[in-house]
């Protein structure tokens, strides 16, 4: 791992945050809309049931982003542990070439030395585990995206009768646009995570 990968995985960190951002925001705008449909519960009861499954969708976005950030945080630790093995074991080659005169010193650093390579080794395939597990989590939420853009089209589809439906109208909208910046920054996080393996 280098630098770069570092930046990557912190870039990643940042666009889960703006995700959570947006799903409060959702969740916002579901609970203003909530309060517009109760003005009229007879006109707008299905506006009422579309905002209470947006709310809920925007529950199940944020723990599925609290995941998601957990898995960066672990991910980012066990870079960190293999920076570490790695300035280990290049000290203890360097110290070895150094040494060659006193054979039981080299033999104890190349016994030390092979030992941290193993913990390099399984450090990696421990990160490769988890950047596994963050793909299949960032594909599950991409599919939970898919319910909140069918809950914003079946937003506008309920904000089309009665008298506030300009104001409604604008409230799917903007479930539409939160969806659909969600999606983005889905589609983002994909990618920086394809860039990075």
């Amino acid at each position: 791992m280098n630098n770069s990968d570092i930046n990557a995985v912190l870039e990643l960190n940042e666009l889960l945050k703006s995700l959570k951002q947006r799903t409060s925001q959702i969740s916002l705008t579901a609970v203003n809309a909530m309060l517009i449909a109760r003005k009229d519960p007879g006109t707008y009861k299905g506006f009422t049931v579309v905002t209470t499954e947006l709310r809920t969708f925007c529950d199940r976005l944020n723990r599925q982003a609290e995941k998601l950030l957990t898995l960066i945080y672990k991910i980012v630790d066990k870079i960190s542990e293999l920076k570490k093995l790695e300035n280990t074991i290049r000290i203890l080659e360097l110290t070895q070439a150094e040494i060659k005169n006193s054979e039981s010193v080299a033999t104890g650093i190349l016994q030390i030395s092979q030992e941290q390579k193993k913990n390099h080794l399984m450090l990696n395939e421990q990160l490769n585990h988890l950047l596994g597990l963050l793909s299949l989590e960032l594909e599950h939420t991409s599919k939970q995206c898919i319910q909140g853009d069918n809950l914003g089209i079946l937003a506008k589809i309920e904000s089309k009768a009665g008298v506030m439906n300009g104001v409604l109208n604008l409230v799917a909208d903007q479930v539409i646009e939160s969806v659909d910046n969600i999606q983005t920054t889905l589609k983002d996080v994909t990618r920086k995570l394809e860039q990075g393996s």
